[in-house]
């Protein structure tokens, strides 16, 4: 049986489940699953000995203690990544909004030296006139 499958769900069961609802589920899972009754289906040998390694599992007082307590690390965990999952996103999405906000003000910066060096080439070209214009007088005169 894979490590990863919940034995209380494979029975369809609940953790609080007693020996008489642990039999009672395994009974029905091992008549639907038994290979003899699904033999167009493969994988039903499979899903029966699942069924049957989740029975004897659940029916062990001691090895159903030790199991619960694995499922409740395996569940304290995912909640431990979730939480810090939700933190990463809150300082992703934060650190996307610091470079939106510093991608603006650089192109802000780059408009504004925009106009400072087209507002310089204006006044270049106003005292090149300007000094044209005033040697062209000199000359008439």
């Amino acid at each position: 049986m894979d490590a990863e499958i919940d034995v209380y769900e494979l029975l369809g069961i609940s953790i609080e489940a007693n020996e008489k609802e642990i039999t009672k589920a395994y009974r029905i899972k091992a008549l639907q699953y038994h290979p003899d009754k699904n033999r167009d289906n493969p994988d039903a040998a499979k899903v029966f000995h699942d069924v049957k390694s989740a029975y004897d599992l659940l029916s062990d007082p001691k090895q159903r203690g030790e199991y619960d307590e694995r499922q409740r690390a395996r569940l304290a965990k995912r909640q431990r990544q979730n939480a810090l999952s939700s933190q990463r996103k809150r300082m992703k999405s934060q650190l996307e909004r610091d470079e939106r906000a510093a991608r603006s003000v650089h192109v802000e910066q780059q408009a504004r030296e925009q106009q400072v060096r087209e507002e310089a080439a204006r006044f270049r070209d106003e005292a090149l006139k300007a000094e044209w214009r005033r040697d062209k007088q000199m000359r008439e005169h």
